[in-house]
């Protein structure tokens, strides 16, 4: 339900949209977003735990095998430290914020999460 009044209240609220940041490179996403101060909506995994397979299934509508990856998880990417080599994320299972991770570690399990962000911007 929440998903849906978050796509109500952007289609009504037409200053802002939803930036697909799928793929992007790392560097791309702090030039362009974090330095900006724009916010970044994150997939890795849980705690950074190791992605793993489980359940497959065939998607209907292409016949492909999908496996879902266990471990998943929505971070909000806010910041970075390069002397400390973290990336700075607000962790919904976390209470405090925001948390630093270790960037190779972030990009990994980024990566084992097909690469998944956006972020949510202002139109021009």
């Amino acid at each position: 339900m929440k998903l849906i009044l978050h796509v109500v209240y952007l289609e009504k609220n037409l200053n802002f949209e939803v930036k697909n940041l799928n793929n992007v490179p790392m560097d791309i996403i702090i030039k362009d977003y974090i330095d900006k101060d724009i916010p970044v909506i994150f997939w890795a995994t849980m705690d950074l735990k190791q992605t793993k397979d489980t359940r497959q299934w065939i998607v209907p509508e292409t016949g492909e095998k999908y496996t879902w990856k266990a471990y998943e998880h929505c971070l909000l990417l806010v910041g970075y430290n390069n002397e400390e080599n973290n990336y700075y994320f607000h962790d919904p299972l976390k209470k405090e914020g925001p948390i630093p991770y270790n960037k190779e570690l972030v990009e990994k399990r980024h990566k084992e999460q097909f690469s998944n962000a956006c972020a949510i911007v202002r139109k021009n």
